[in-house]
């Protein structure tokens, strides 16, 4: 006779393995994200879109290092001339541009846990603990790999340094220099929105919000975001000019 109170035990509850979750999140978030609030997990997603990261960053460090040049020598600073700037970005930038994925995910990761978690504990009254909230966010990352290879496969071809899947083509890029609204859909970029919305999917999974509720959350903090970039972007203009 087996003993069914023994079989159930051992069996214990199904969990998706990284890949099947990597897999997942693309094509089937919702149910992706259900199976993860059972088992929170965050290293595997964390290390691979930091990999991801480093790699990008390393091949574009040429490219990178060329526009924040482009962008410094379009500020009036009389201080500054352009081959100074030049020299300054080649001398501090490009070799170590590669290391900035392994600070700027850690640092955005736990930002946007603090702020779902905030909105979802604090604002909505609901209860999630900050891994199983960290554990989305890392998750709703993967899809940006993509978006990336995309992007940055893009930039490369074209060797222009201007976010291919942003919004900023919208306008003529001679006039950006002094325009706000440049700044504002260059943030707006295709790959975080989409990271953004996958991200809501799984504050929905994990609260038992509506994905609509879940997505409000997200692009909520999305929009505030952007308008902070742009703002941080546009004000060496403001305080010094453009150059003709």
């Amino acid at each position: 006779m087996v003993d069914n109170k023994t079989t159930s035990t051992v069996a214990g509850p199904f969990r998706k393995n990284p890949i099947a979750r990597t897999i997942g999140i693309i094509i089937s978030p919702r149910s992706t994200f259900n199976d993860i609030v059972k088992t929170p997990t965050w290293l595997f997603p964390f290390l691979l879109v930091t990999v991801v990261g480093v790699l990008w960053a390393y091949l574009k460090s040429d490219l990178i290092a060329q526009g924040q040049v482009d962008f410094m020598s379009k500020i009036n600073i009389p201080s500054l001339p352009e081959n100074q700037i030049q020299m300054m970005t080649e001398k501090s930038g490009n070799k170590w541009i590669w290391i900035t994925p392994l600070y700027g995910t850690p640092f955005a990761f736990l930002g946007m846990t603090l702020l779902y978690w905030f909105s979802g504990n604090v604002v909505f009254g609901g209860k999630a603990t900050f891994k199983m909230i960290f554990s989305i966010v890392s998750w709703s990352w993967v899809v940006s790999i993509i978006g990336w290879s995309v992007s940055c496969s893009i930039q490369l071809l074209r060797w222009d340094y201007t976010p291919p899947l942003s919004l900023a083509f919208l306008v003529p890029r001679e006039s950006f220099q002094i325009s706000f609204l440049y700044f504002l859909l260059s943030q707006i970029d295709l790959v975080y929105l989409w990271v953004v919305f996958i991200a809501g999917i799984g504050v929905s999974a994990v609260y038992k919000f509506s994905i609509m509720k879940g997505v409000s959350i997200t692009v909520f903090w999305c929009i505030i975001y952007i308008l902070m970039m742009a703002t941080f972007d546009m004000l060496p203009f403001l305080l010094f000019g453009a150059n003709k």
